[in-house]
């Protein structure tokens, strides 16, 4: 079990972004790009913010990317 929530999330938010060349992207810290994702208590997707706006809210679609049909 990792020590720190950080190494638990490192592979699914900087690593991916290291990999993907986002220097952005992947970590909170000032003058970054945050797109939050917010789980509850049983690590179910509940929210998700992508480019300022809520895609996923309450558990259900809000919106779609670019790049998803409909």
């Amino acid at each position: 079990m990792p020590a720190r929530l950080s190494d638990a999330l490192a592979p699914f938010t900087s690593n991916v972004a290291d990999l993907l060349k986002l220097r952005r992207n992947g970590r909170l810290k000032v003058g970054m790009d945050a797109e939050p994702v917010v789980l509850d208590e049983n690590l179910t997707v509940r929210h998700v913010m992508a480019w300022g706006e809520w895609h996923v809210g309450g558990g259900q679609i809000a919106q779609r990317g670019m790049y998803e049909q409909m």
